[in-house]
């Protein structure tokens, strides 16, 4: 390798170490200072995804499908290529090193932009900090209330959503998948309107070409920090597809945790103007309830489980029958990948901090709905 090569490597390489290393240390500094992770959430993060926010606008297609699909394409032929290199460099040795050399640039890389645009995020202060909402423990009498409560919405709700021959819900008429997640960010515009948690500069959810191939992963959608993309599964239940596009866009409006990405997705959701998205938002959350509600008295769970209106029930019905046919080694190695990677990012629970929305809608019902 060319002098002038080595040392522009040699300079990347001691570069990226040493903005990996700031970054490692600012991460420390916000675990242990929520107040300054809620200032770089608001007004660092939300300048620094301006630009991904416009180019998601432009492009119709999910970059970050395009991004996997290149790279498993790749893989195979720069494997060989490093190999045949390998086998005819006669300093083997140094020829490893190099290569070495690019692989943790590569990661420093990769983990810079990674806490720059979702890590970080992890540190902010809590939304019951952030929304003054009271955070204490509830009674079972309180759970069943709040789920008796979920149940009416979603009853309301599906008196006037769209249904198909079978009674399932349907997106609006003549309506494509495409254009129904859009809608989405209609209800994180209003939501801005209200708070300066969200920002008023919405990105668009792309849905991914694979869904059906993606599914026997078991993932709904995913939240991409490199593009600041929302990726969402378009092969799920139009109810659980809309509940997940807004769980996502949580995500890249800054709130990393998952239960305040679900507390979003269903604040967002049933305040949206359209009563499809209210009826996808109630139907989710009351999942969550449900399975809590069964847990704490099967004799009263079975008492409001009977009230649910049989539409509702249909839909709940072709989810459970939707992931059956996905079950198996690669769904919960899936499973076992996301629950390591919160607990990485300090998620103590794992995947298991999905249901704890449940004590940010109860804490917002009993304030502001009762």
């Amino acid at each position: 390798m060319p002098t002038v090569r080595k040392k522009r490597l040699s300079f990347a390489l001691v570069f990226w170490l040493a903005a990996a290393a700031i970054i490692f240390g600012l991460d420390l500094f916000f675990q242990s200072n929520a107040r300054a992770a809620e200032f770089y959430s608001r007004h660092v993060y939300a300048v620094l995804r301006l630009p991904f926010v416009y180019v998601h606008r432009a492009l119709p297609f999910s970059v970050t499908e395009i991004a996997v699909i290149l790279l498993v394409l790749l893989a195979i032929p720069c494997w060989v290529y490093w190999t045949v290199k390998f086998i005819r460099n006669k300093a083997k040795g140094r020829f490893v090193l190099q290569s070495a050399r690019f692989i943790v640039i590569a990661a420093c890389i990769f983990y810079s932009l990674f806490m720059l645009m979702h890590g970080f995020n992890y540190s902010r202060q809590s939304l019951f900090t952030s929304l003054e909402l009271p955070r204490r423990e509830y009674t079972r009498e309180e759970l069943f209330e709040v789920t008796a409560w979920l149940v009416t919405e979603v009853n309301t709700a599906r008196e006037s959503i769209r249904t198909d021959a079978d009674g399932h819900f349907v997106f609006k008429d003549e309506e494509t998948t495409h254009e129904a997640m859009q809608r989405a960010a209609i209800a994180y515009d209003l939501a801005a309107e209200t708070t300066d948690l969200i920002n008023r500069h919405q990105s668009l959810p792309k849905p991914v070409m694979l869904s059906h191939r993606w599914s026997y992963t078991g993932v709904t959608g995913m939240y991409f920090p490199i593009f600041v993309e929302s990726n969402v599964n378009r092969d799920i239940a139009p109810d659980e597809m809309m509940f997940t596009t807004l769980h996502e866009l949580a995500h890249a409006q800054g709130f990393a945790r998952e239960d305040e990405a679900n507390y979003w997705a269903y604040y967002t959701g049933t305040r949206h103007p359209d009563e499809d998205y209210r009826y996808a938002s109630y139907l989710s959350t009351l999942i969550y309830f449900n399975n809590a509600a069964y847990t704490a008295d099967r004799e009263l769970w079975s008492q409001l489980y009977e009230q649910l209106d049989d539409g509702a029930k249909l839909d709940l019905a072709r989810r459970n029958l939707y992931w059956d046919q996905f079950r198996g080694p690669v769904k919960e190695a899936s499973r076992q990948v996301n629950n390591t990677f919160l607990k990485v990012n300090h998620i103590e629970d794992g995947t298991k901090s999905y249901g704890r929305m449940m004590d940010l809608v109860m804490a917002e019902y009993f304030v502001n709905v009762q």
